[in-house]
């Protein structure tokens, strides 16, 4: 995360994007986020929001909250997976118990 927002350090976004990756790899609910984000907004790597998507689900199933509301919103707008607001709602409602609260917002919206 270092290397993607640049803090400290000089901003580096293939190198924030190779450890997200090695983090993922291993386990790491964070690094499978922050490398989804990546795919989601295009941040060093060709924007996809089914790779996003990808990324997001194994990040919420990890424990990520922001993943499980990264995710709720991609299938609440159907971006780069089918549209599906059941689907919303369950991640989103994970993302909201975990402690995010912008997940609860979106809750509150369906």
């Amino acid at each position: 995360m270092i290397y993607d927002r640049g803090l400290g350090v000089s901003q580096n976004l293939p190198r924030a994007i190779s450890y997200y990756g090695k983090a993922c790899d291993a386990g790491n609910a964070g690094g499978c986020t922050g490398l989804g984000s990546s795919y989601d907004l295009g941040g060093g790597v060709r924007q996809n929001f089914s790779r996003a998507a990808a990324l997001y689900s194994k990040g919420c199933d990890g424990g990520n909250e922001t993943a499980c509301n990264n995710l709720g919103v991609q299938l609440m707008d159907g971006m780069g997976v089918p549209k599906d607001k059941e689907k919303a709602r369950q991640v989103l409602q994970k993302g909201c118990s975990l402690g995010d609260h912008t997940a609860c917002g979106w809750l509150k919206q369906l």
